[in-house]
């Protein structure tokens, strides 16, 4: 008998229906003199639906967040803006590109990083076994909802933080197969 395949995956994990929301923005510094330290945006909405087969080679899909920036070191530091959303609903998903949710970095002088957006991926099919293995076995790419990284600190108080993990969502695979793009499991 097969075991069951191990599943990894970043936390915190949701099992929701649909990404339909922009990251926010991260917030300002304090400006002084004039100078800006301006808080990046968020990442906005992609949504890719076909009845049949979704390709992307060499290529990004992106929803990032954008850093937090500032003119001079003489202010506080800007958050990064939280990942937004990508939505996959499809029949079959084939190539090597990347899906990308990131939250923004933070600036330096103290901006706190923006939490990962949130990927979901809705195979048409994906409890038939008649979906296998076409259904992802020539998809090789990857996926990244991670949180920003915290600004560096030039003082000595208490540090910004990192942003949060984004969320991921699939749709349940036929067993034998496993993760966000229901790949092959391992053997044994």
């Amino acid at each position: 008998m097969k075991a069951a395949c191990k599943q990894s995956f970043p936390k915190p994990y949701y099992f929701g229906k649909e990404a339909r929301y922009e990251g926010s923005g991260g917030g300002n510094g304090e400006k002084r003199s004039g100078q800006k330290a301006t808080g990046g945006a968020g990442g906005g909405i992609v949504w890719l639906t076909t009845p049949g087969t979704i390709g992307i080679r060499n290529a990004t899909v992106s929803a990032d967040g954008k850093w937090g920036t500032v003119d001079n070191y003489d202010q506080y530091g800007a958050g990064g803006g939280a990942g937004g959303s990508i939505q996959m609903t499809t029949k079959n998903l084939r190539g090597d590109g990347t899906f990308s949710a990131r939250g923004g970095a933070g600036s330096s002088n103290g901006g706190g990083g923006g939490a990962g957006g949130r990927l979901v991926m809705n195979y048409l099919k994906s409890y038939l076994s008649s979906s296998q293995p076409d259904q992802s076995y020539f998809w090789h790419g990857t996926s990244d909802i991670a949180g920003g990284t915290a600004g560096d600190m030039a003082f000595k108080f208490q540090g910004p933080g990192a942003g949060q993990n984004g969320t991921v969502h699939h749709s349940k695979c036929f067993p034998g197969y496993s993760g966000v793009f229901c790949s092959p499991c391992d053997v044994g």
